[in-house]
């Protein structure tokens, strides 16, 4: 995933009008896009409460059968 960031500012006259800015602008991004969004917010996430980056968590639990 590449981190290409484009930050722009728009100045809104209310919070109702800011509101539709966002829904408009999140419609318009395609489902890849979105994954991508998905993507980075858990990936900071993740940094921010583990400390470490992203990786695959393996656990490996072994239970003893019971025998009648």
């Amino acid at each position: 995933m590449e981190n290409k960031e484009k930050f722009i500012v728009q100045k809104f006259s209310s919070f109702e009008e800011a509101e539709k800015a966002d829904k408009e602008f999140y419609a318009s991004l395609t489902m890849q896009e979105r994954f991508d969004i998905y993507l980075l917010i858990r990936e900071r996430y993740i940094k921010i409460k583990y400390g470490t980056d992203p990786g695959f968590q393996r656990v490996y639990s072994a239970f003893k059968r019971q025998r009648n």
